[in-house]
């Protein structure tokens, strides 16, 4: 692998300044900084939605296999969602190397950054990703701080300490990186915007991680080799949307027995197969809405509902508003 030394994650593209193009687009707030054509391709947009936070919007591929090494001062309390792509990490404070991976997210502060972050060539990278610092963020809670983890309240309060929660992105964060990454506005509109969107993405991140604090003694049931096992199940219920396997069936293609898939997919995407398959079925809804030139009827049958009335009615419950409405509101949306 090359190798470069960099500080973080977010200065990858800082410590290629000079060689990459960096434009203001006539807006104060936001920065975008492209990546040199010897590197790679794509492009970070730095956004500050208020003071003391700000909003990244990364999306990249590199020509080759990287190592960069982070070593630095303390770094701002960082909310990070996976778009696309993975990276492998290794941090001081945590004993095994862990993977960002597409569909996760993690909420981390390091007083003291050591350790390294690996790229592998050809594969699209992109991230959303809010910075704050630790007061700023301890305002934003206001004293309401009772139902999120001691040590990310301490951090809050200005306290110093190593913390790092990784978990998976839901269907109601999609939808508001979704948002984010598809913003109809500009000027000042867009920075408040912009600002909105990254607090409810932060409350929405916030919410799950008090949720997963009532799991958080469950005994795991994978052993080496089972995370694999349960991504290539995930594969597989995807390529299979519109008639997908039994449990059995899909334990049986993805090399499981069905207690092991059940329990595993759980621990792995925070929910059931088919809970799972539930999400995956209606932000693929959305994305053909806001996308493709179909109506509620086709896109139904696409993402597997023989009854568009079941379909419209799942929809309803999963983002609060009936498809059709959806749908107009996304063509009204994209003649301006």
């Amino acid at each position: 692998m090359n190798e470069k030394t960099a500080i973080g994650n977010r200065e990858i593209f800082d410590d290629f300044q000079e060689k990459g193009t960096s434009q203001n687009h006539g807006n104060s707030f936001e920065t975008f900084l492209g990546l040199p054509e010897e590197i790679g391709r794509g492009s970070r947009q730095e956004v500050e939605v208020r003071p003391g936070v700000k909003l990244f919007l990364e999306d990249y591929q590199i020509k080759e296999n990287l190592v960069v090494k982070v070593k630095g001062k303390s770094s701002p309390l960082g909310f990070c969602f996976c778009v696309s792509g993975n990276i492998i990490c290794s941090a001081q404070g945590i004993k095994d190397d862990f993977v960002m991976d597409t569909g996760q997210c993690n909420i981390s502060f390091f007083p003291n950054p050591k350790g390294t972050m690996k790229y592998r060539a050809g594969q699209r990278m992109a991230f959303v990703t809010i910075m704050t610092e630790p007061q700023v963020f301890g305002a934003f809670l206001d004293g309401r701080s009772d139902r999120i983890p001691v040590d990310l309240r301490d951090i809050a309060e200005g306290i110093e300490k190593f913390y790092h929660q990784a978990g998976n992105v839901t269907a109601s964060m999609k939808m508001v990186i979704h948002q984010i990454l598809n913003c109809p506005y500009s000027g000042s509109i867009k920075q408040l915007y912009l600002e909105t969107k990254a607090m409810e993405l932060i409350v929405h991140q916030l919410a799950e991680l008090a949720a997963g604090e009532k799991k958080h003694n469950k005994v795991s049931v994978l052993r080496s080799g089972d995370i694999e096992r349960i991504h290539e199940a995930r594969d597989i219920l995807m390529g299979n949307m519109q008639n997908p396997p039994s449990l059995l069936e899909l334990a049986s293609q993805s090399g499981l027995n069905d207690y092991k898939l059940k329990a595993g997919f759980r621990q792995v995407f925070g929910t059931t197969v088919f809970g799972y398959l539930h999400e995956c079925r209606m932000e693929s809804a959305r994305l053909l809405f806001e996308e493709a030139e179909m109506n509620v009827t086709e896109v139904s049958s696409h993402v597997g509902y023989s009854n568009p009335s079941h379909f419209a009615a799942a929809f309803k419950k999963q983002f609060g508003v009936k498809p059709r409405s959806y749908l107009a509101e996304t063509r009204r949306r994209s003649m301006f």
